[in-house]
């Protein structure tokens, strides 16, 4: 029996969201950096269900490991992503205001 080739499934990019308030559909939000190392990123998927990377890792290039499960009910998203513009997240963050 010939083996089959194994082909990684594609990633699914999510564009760097920099407005105020929540993500819309498909993009991602920069966590604040004094909660990046539990809080990843957030997400929204593609039905606009807002999600927190928590307890998984994001390479220099954006990958995103494990994959990213929608877990609001009916919906059915569950993909491998790449978080575009990662390197630049900070970029976006407002600074910590101390009174």
């Amino acid at each position: 029996m010939p083996r089959q080739r194994y082909a990684p499934r594609p990633r699914v990019g999510f564009a760097h969201w920099q407005g105020t308030g929540s993500a819309p559909a498909g993009h991602w939000a920069a966590c604040h950096p004094s909660t990046e190392h539990i809080f990843k990123a957030e997400v929204t998927c593609p039905r606009g269900h807002r999600l927190t990377l928590k307890g998984h890792f994001i390479s220099a290039e954006g990958q995103v490991q494990p994959s990213v499960v929608c877990r609001h009910p009916g919906c059915d998203f569950h993909e491998f992503v790449v978080l575009d513009n990662w390197a630049q997240r900070r970029a976006a963050v407002p600074a910590i205001r101390m009174s």
